[in-house]
């Protein structure tokens, strides 16, 4: 579970990333995921008069907060589930050009080889700037919420 101090430690910083620590992660392994105000236009509305160590969001009241505020896809039929995220953003990666080892590394997919525990190293700064590119950002927003960029 993602906490709010976490994420309040997130904004706090520059750039924006989330640090999940290794005993929040499936294969233990700590990693950091970009964070962008399109994303979160209001992030202290969030987290303001919550405790440092309370829950973010919980997946079941994301999925409940997606049945009550539906988002429709554009390429495909029906609305966006919590188990789509992860599968759309590796999909849309590929497609805005976001290399493998950097994508692998936000979801701490296939990450656990003595390559990447040893060899691979990444500063936050280029992952977000990679991550966050103008044309990057406005392409995946486009494809998934069909808005006119």
């Amino acid at each position: 579970m993602v906490t709010i101090g976490q994420f309040h430690d997130a904004l706090n910083q520059s750039p924006l990333v989330l640090t999940v620590h290794a005993k929040q992660d499936k294969i233990r392994l700590e990693h950091c995921v970009p964070l962008h105000l399109l994303i979160f236009p209001n992030p202290i509305d969030a987290i303001e008069g919550r405790s440092s160590d309370e829950c973010l969001f919980s997946y079941e009241g994301l999925k409940q907060w997606l049945s009550r505020n539906p988002v429709l896809l554009s390429q495909t039929k029906g609305n966006l589930q919590p188990k789509d995220l992860r599968k759309f953003f590796e999909q849309k990666s590929d497609e805005i050009g976001f290399n493998d080892a950097n994508k692998n590394f936000i979801m701490s997919h296939g990450v656990s080889s003595i390559n990447w525990t040893s060899y691979k190293q990444f500063l936050l700064e280029n992952v977000y700037k990679v991550l966050w590119t103008v044309g990057a950002v406005l392409r995946l927003f486009n494809s998934l919420f069909d808005i006119p960029f």
